[in-house]
């Protein structure tokens, strides 16, 4: 999976770029971290952000380079820690951004499990 597999979503000028993966939210970490202005993604997301709350896709197919996907969960978790970049208007901001895009990808993943639900009925009709 590459990175242009992920759905691009604007919200207040940011866009972040996210997915839904077995049903959950997943952004990833590194739009989410430069929103703080982190320089060093990786490092915040190991040191902020659980292990169970964070994907790991390699980058293009190839083995050995890989971006991190966060959940809800981890974004929380990124949330809480002590962020000293930003001051506390710019955290309401960025919390902003968040929810609007989380909110996006949550509405598109309902819209596409009830239309999944609604091709499954339909062809079960027929038979």
């Amino acid at each position: 999976m590459s990175l242009e597999f992920l759905e691009s979503v604007e919200c207040k000028g940011k866009v972040i770029r996210g997915k839904i993966y077995n049903y959950e939210v997943y952004l990833l970490a590194k739009d989410v971290a430069d929103l703080f202005g982190y320089k060093s993604t990786k490092n915040v997301v190991n040191k902020k952000v659980s292990k169970e709350n964070i994907l790991k896709f390699p980058l293009n197919g190839v083995n050995g380079n890989q971006y991190n996907l966060i959940n809800i969960k981890g974004v929380n978790e990124l949330l809480n820690s002590e962020i000293k970049l930003v001051d506390r208007k710019q955290k309401k901001e960025i919390i902003e951004i968040l929810e609007g895009v989380i909110d996006f990808l949550q509405r598109k993943n309902e819209f596409l499990i009830s239309e999944r639900n609604f091709v499954i009925y339909n062809t079960l009709c027929y038979y």
